[in-house]
């Protein structure tokens, strides 16, 4: 693992600080650094995927005949019962 040197305002890592005392599971604060980045990360990557999706749909709108699918579709799913294990239904 390499090391980084990370400046924070005052107010922040004392809010940190307060946080970790208040922890039962106290954890340092390399490992809070850890996860948060970690959470921008996979953050960031869904954003980025959801604008991939956003402008997919721009480039290449659903039609009438895409809803009238997905509808028809959902109508014969919201019909089954999975717990009926006579029918299926």
């Amino acid at each position: 693992m390499k090391r980084v040197v990370v400046s924070l305002p005052e107010d922040v890592l004392k809010a940190l600080d307060k946080m970790r005392m208040e922890r039962p599971d106290v954890i340092s604060r390399s490992e809070i650094l850890r996860r948060a980045v970690k959470k921008f990360l996979r953050d960031e990557r869904e954003r980025e995927l959801e604008e991939q999706c956003r402008q997919g749909y721009l480039r290449y709108p659903e039609t009438e005949e895409d809803g009238a699918w997905l509808l028809a579709a959902a109508a014969t799913v919201q019909d089954v019962d999975p717990w009926d294990c006579e029918t299926g239904r």
